[in-house]
């Protein structure tokens, strides 16, 4: 029987608000890169603007940072963070 191994982590992409990339800038990347609606990524950038950062993306830590250095191609801060949970 194999041991049981720890759950896998989640890691978390976050982009972080800039003065230089514009609002539809920012929503063309979001729906090109995440698949999503213009409604849903102009949502994701006011909730960017208002909070300072915003999380796009979860997943394991080697995905969480091939999107966050794609994110950096477009030229968008992005970085990746372990999430804690129960």
């Amino acid at each position: 029987m194999r041991p049981k191994l720890a759950a896998q982590h989640v890691w978390s992409v976050q982009i972080w608000d800039d003065p230089v990339n514009l609002d539809p800038y920012l929503q063309r990347v979001l729906v090109k890169q995440f698949g999503l609606s213009l409604e849903a990524a102009t949502e994701r950038v006011a909730l960017l603007r208002t909070r300072g950062k915003v999380s796009v993306a979860t997943g394991p830590r080697e995905r969480a940072e091939a999107i966050a250095a794609a994110l950096h191609e477009y030229g968008i801060s992005a970085t990746v963070s372990q999430q804690f949970g129960d």
